[in-house]
C-alpha cells in the first residue's frame, strides 16, 4: 500500500520470487517505458505481501542513459498517472478512497516531476494541480519537496560527479601491476 501511495519502487536489482508469482502476474507491461517496474511490482503486490530486505544487496549505475536521468518524453512523464489509474481499477476496492487519492495525487506529483526535469513547466504545474485536487497534504510532503529538488538538480549533480571523476581518473593514474 506504502509503494502504492506514495509512487515508490524501492525493489531494485537482485529482487527475488517464486516462478509462481510470475506466472499470475505475467511480465513486465511492454507499453511503459518509463516505469514498467513500478507497475510489475504493484501488480505483485496485489497477491501477496512484499519482503522489503533494507540491507544493499545490489547496486544500480546512473548513466547518460538511464531512465533515472534521461530527459522523459511528454508521453513517459504521464506514464506514473497511467498506472496508478490502471491499479485502481484492477485493485477493485481493495484500497479506501483516501489512499487511492493519496497514490494519484503522487502519482500526478511523479509525472511532475519529469516534467519538470524536462522543462516542461505549463505540464508540470498542471500535473501539481491535479495532485491537489486529490489530496492537498501530498502536494506539501517532504517527499514532494525531495521530488522537486530532485527534478531541478538531478541532472547538473550527476554531471558535476561525473566531471569530478574524470579529473580525478587523469590526475590520480590507477595502480599499474608490478613487473
Amino acid at each position: 500500500e506504502k509503494m502504492f501511495s506514495n509512487t515508490t519502487c524501492p525493489i531494485g536489482p537482485g529482487a527475488l520470487f517464486r516462478r509462481t508469482v510470475y506466472e499470475q502476474v505475467g511480465p513486465w507491461n511492454a507499453a511503459y517505458r518509463q516505469m514498467p517496474d513500478y507497475e510489475f511490482w504493484l501488480r505483485v503486490g496485489l497477491i501477496g505481501r512484499i519482503l522489503h530486505i533494507t540491507e544493499d544487496l545490489a547496486l544500480f549505475r546512473v548513466h547518460e542513459g538511464s531512465q533515472s536521468y534521461s530527459v522523459p518524453n511528454s508521453e513517459r512523464a504521464d506514464e506514473p498517472v497511467q498506472i496508478a489509474r490502471a491499479h485502481v481499477e484492477r485493485a477493485g476496492d481493495r484500497f479506501n478512497e483516501a489512499v487511492q487519492n493519496s497514490a494519484l495525487a503522487s502519482a500526478q506529483l511523479m509525472s511532475a516531476q519529469l516534467h519538470l526535469r524536462a522543462g516542461r513547466f505549463a505540464a508540470a504545474l498542471n500535473a501539481v494541480k491535479q495532485a491537489y485536487s486529490y489530496d492537498k497534504g501530498q502536494v506539501f510532503s517532504v517527499l514532494t519537496f525531495r521530488r522537486l529538488l530532485n527534478a531541478i538538480g538531478n541532472r547538473i549533480l550527476h554531471k558535476a560527479i561525473w566531471s569530478v571523476r574524470n579529473i580525478k581518473r587523469k590526475l590520480i593514474p590507477r595502480n599499474t601491476p608490478k613487473s
